[in-house]
């Protein structure tokens, strides 16, 4: 799932887009 993850962890920065 790494689709958004530049814009997603620049705001929450949650590593579970990394899952």
């Amino acid at each position: 799932m790494k689709v958004h993850t530049e814009n997603m962890e620049a705001k929450n920065h949650t590593s579970v887009n990394f899952v």
